[in-house]
């Protein structure tokens, strides 16, 4: 009978401490939801004026944080001649020089700026009716194509606690990389200095859903904006019998700022932590694809692999 009450008090404190510890994530839970939660699906002009105010509150951050750009714009819609003319003076290409890296900046920017003017085209052929009131043509067809990219890329990868991504804000840029410093090392690998500033923009809104304790307790709006300003750098191309290999030098440097927004009632903004896991994934991202000894591997044409 000693041995059997001894028992009885540890046994019903236990059961007490694990009957408070349930009550208290209870009502952690509904708070949560519904402080930040959205439990019933709005309409879509509630939806769409939900998403224009994170928006407008990215933007204000971003603003808030980073430097403006201090240079000029020049829109695509002023003719390729403008472009030209924009191009030549940023990269200060001049045809009586000696052999530099002029011409490789000229030709890149090129590419760049034919891209560009396609995604132009591309959004002229947009039905105005889908286009959102404050996107121009570039944007919206930019904003199509990278929404269907992101979207295919995490399709059947979010175990359903994510809505479809909404792009809410692009800029694919209006700068060009600079390359300087060419030089051949051993073994004929060719080393180049790169450095490309510009205010790469891509925003994104979404939902995140709680399926506890059932399927779709709350969703929690979510809505994030990353700005790239500079990539600078060292290029090593290296070009093998069977590929070209080209690879970053580790030290490289990338500045960039994300802005995020996240509940529908009240609000969390601009969460530290949310900012340094997001931009640390991006580095390792690149890090784990194009610095050595990791490298993008381009097959030369007509050589069989073995």
């Amino acid at each position: 009978m000693t041995s059997t009450s001894a028992w009885m008090p540890s046994l019903a404190f236990t059961q007490g401490f694990m009957a408070g510890q349930a009550v208290l994530l209870c009502l952690f839970l509904c708070l949560f939801r519904y402080c930040f939660m959205t439990s019933a699906p709005s309409s879509r002009a509630r939806r769409q004026a939900e998403m224009a105010q994170r928006l407008h509150t990215l933007h204000t951050s971003l603003e808030a944080r980073s430097a403006p750009p201090t240079y000029a714009r020049v829109p695509y819609e002023q003719g390729v001649q403008a472009c030209i003319d924009d191009l030549m003076a940023q990269v200060e290409y001049d045809a009586a020089e000696p052999e530099s890296l002029g011409w490789l900046n000229v030709l890149v920017a090129q590419l760049l700026m034919t891209y560009r003017s396609y995604i132009l085209r591309t959004g002229a052929r947009i039905p105005s009716d889908e286009l959102p009131s404050s996107a121009t043509a570039e944007k919206a067809a930019a904003r199509l194509v990278f929404e269907r990219i992101l979207n295919e890329a995490l399709q059947s990868r979010t175990m359903h606690i994510l809505d479809p991504l909404t792009v809410t804000d692009i800029d694919i840029g209006c700068r060009y990389p600079r390359c300087s410093h060419a030089r051949v090392r051993s073994a004929g690998t060719i080393e180049v200095d790169i450095e490309y500033v510009d205010a790469l923009t891509l925003g994104i809104d979404t939902r995140l859903w709680l399926h506890v304790p059932h399927y779709r307790f709350g969703a929690l709006d979510a809505a994030m904006c990353l700005r790239i300003e500079r990539f600078a750098g060292t290029l090593a191309i290296e070009i093998t019998e069977t590929d070209v290999r080209v690879y970053l030098h580790p030290g490289f440097v990338l500045d960039a700022h994300l802005s995020s927004v996240f509940g529908s009632k009240s609000k969390l903004q601009d969460v530290p932590k949310i900012e340094d896991i997001v931009l640390a994934r991006l580095y390792q991202w690149i890090k784990h694809r194009l610095v050595w000894p990791h490298a993008w591997h381009i097959p030369l044409p007509g050589v069989a692999a073995t």
